[in-house]
């Protein structure tokens, strides 16, 4: 049961990857110090119009959380190249307001796209020596505002919202826990439906962002033009032109194919070449741009990701076209932080990559959520601290943090906020989950499912602080901010309710934790899990 106990200080979060025709949702949690990912999610989302899209979007986004235990997680959304975009920039050594200054002009007079109003944030990387000095480089993200209002329409019901990044600093973080990346230069492709762009990675570092203009919509449209044909005026449906690039893609020169009876091999690569030639003219004016700025590196390899790489014989294509080794790449191959049979039967699980990258991101780097809208739960628990005269006793467990609370306050005001405060900082129902799906007597696959949603519904003033499933035997712990007579009552009613009838022989211990609070138990549940 170590295994369980560990997970009480477990940092969940949840990586959100709004893509045009479908979300992706990923959770992990650091387990004994590193990463691992506990449950994967690809939702549909309905097809509508334009101005349906950001309702059925975030309905898509509700329904995929219904499958992961959401209170108080932490979430932290990717906005693809097409939303925002990733600079690097050598500034002159200044203090920090006067950075912030430089970089919102240089925004204001550079090539990003965004209008005012843009949410931009900077990381300083590293110092550079020069002819010229010493120069900060610095990453500089910038994003379009409209984002974020779509984001603030979701209600978070509890959770979190703490970061919100752009694609490359997802895969960035994606990189640092690969096994097996090594120290050369990566290109990564990636070509989405409704956007592509390029990232060069040193090692596990990202070196080089930029955004493509050509997306595999557009070479789904690029295959619908109308052809004339001794059969008259002919074209491809879209449904016919996805079929083609996936059964066909780039017709080899000697091939000679008739598709749905329409078009013809050559017809078809002479629809598509002005795409494929734009799109090896973007590559190729990246590429450039990373030489320029290291002319030393090499490029060991360009690997695939998104659907529109999904395109036949693309890899070919590319590699005889820059002369660079080109693989499609199946990150999870190489990932260490996947749990057995998280993506098994997981349909198009080469979409989770970017939502994989942002849950493995929490912590210091880009962000380009607005000051005033992060870690809200961090600030309460600060806010709690200061009212209470604790700021000493922060490396205390937190429960004798409580204990030195109550005695300061009178005791019905201390029970309210003992009670506010073990709701917002407490180990949350998602953690016990956690527990039990990692526990290595959960590989019996016993059916919990059923107590779990009924632990979401706990009564009020009572909450779990632990939960040990050993064999069949499952033991509970917790606090009630009601008399120890009370507590008993209202949870032998609780455990006798018809979602709970997955436990017999159930045993309630209860008792009163602190002589001066007479309106505080603490108790134990035992039972046994039915077959």
């Amino acid at each position: 049961m170590d295994n369980h106990k560990s997970l009480m200080t477990a940092k969940s979060v949840i990586g959100i990857d709004m893509g045009p025709s479908s979300v992706h949702v990923a959770q992990v949690v650091s387990y004994q110090g590193k990463p691992l990912v506990v449950n994967a999610v690809i939702e549909d989302i309905p097809a509508g119009g334009v101005q349906e899209k950001a309702k059925v979007s975030l309905e898509a986004l509700v329904k995929a959380l219904s499958h992961f235990q959401t209170k108080n997680e932490s979430l932290i959304f990717t906005v693809s190249s097409q939303q925002a975009v990733v600079d690097h920039v050598l500034m002159p050594v200044m203090p920090g307001a006067e950075l912030v200054e430089a970089l919102k002009m240089e925004i204001k007079n550079s090539k990003y796209p965004f209008g005012e109003g843009a949410l931009f944030d900077h990381q300083i990387l590293n110092h550079v020596v020069g002819k010229t000095g010493t120069k900060m480089n610095v990453r500089v993200a910038v994003m379009d505002k409209a984002f974020l209002g779509q984001v603030q329409g979701f209600n978070f019901n509890g959770m979190v919202l703490a970061k919100i990044i752009p694609t490359a600093v997802a895969l960035e973080h994606l990189f640092k826990n690969m096994k097996t990346v090594s120290g050369s230069s990566t290109v990564v492709l990636q070509i989405g439906s409704m956007s592509a762009d390029l990232n060069i990675f040193k090692g596990t570092t990202l070196e080089l962002s930029r955004k493509l203009n050509v997306t595999s919509s557009d070479l789904t449209r690029s295959l619908m033009a109308a052809l004339s044909t001794k059969l008259g005026k002919v074209e491809l449906t879209w449904d016919e032109a996805e079929g083609l690039k996936k059964n066909y893609g780039i017709p080899e020169p000697s091939e000679e194919y008739l598709v749905k009876g329409k078009i013809t091999a050559n017809q078809a690569i002479s629809l598509l070449r002005p795409k494929l030639e734009q799109l090896i003219k973007d590559i190729t004016r990246s590429l450039d741009s990373y030489y320029d700025k290291h002319p030393e590196s090499k490029l060991e390899k360009l690997v695939l990701l998104g659907g529109g790489t999904r395109l036949k014989r693309l890899p070919e294509f590319l590699n005889a076209e820059l002369g660079i080794p080109t693989q499609e790449w199946d990150p999870f191959h190489d990932a260490q932080f996947i749990q057995a049979g998280v993506l098994e039967g997981c349909r198009d699980s080469y979409k989770l990559v970017r939502a994989l990258g942002a849950a493995l991101s929490l912590g210091p780097g880009i962000n380009l959520l607005p000051e005033n809208l992060r870690d809200i739960k961090k600030k309460l628990f600060e806010k709690i601290l200061l009212a209470a005269g604790a700021g000493g006793f922060v490396a205390c467990s937190f429960l004798f943090f409580l204990f030195l609370f109550g005695i300061m306050q009178g005791v019905d005001k201390k029970n309210t906020q003992l009670e506010s405060a073990y709701k917002k900082m407490y180990p949350d129902l998602s953690e016990l989950n956690l527990k039990l799906i990692l526990g290595h007597e959960a590989s019996q696959r016993l059916d919990v499912s059923a107590l779990l949603t009924q632990f979401s519904n706990l009564p009020s003033k009572l909450y779990f602080s632990d939960v040990n499933l050993s064999g069949k035997d499952l033991i509970i712990s917790g606090y009630a901010f009601m008399p120890a007579w009370d507590t008993r009552k209202i949870l032998k009613k609780f455990f006798a309710t018809e979602g709970l009838q997955v436990l017999k022989d159930v045993e309630l211990l209860i008792k009163n934790d602190d002589k001066e609070m007479k309106n505080k138990s603490v108790f134990v549940v035992k039972g046994v899990l039915k077959n």
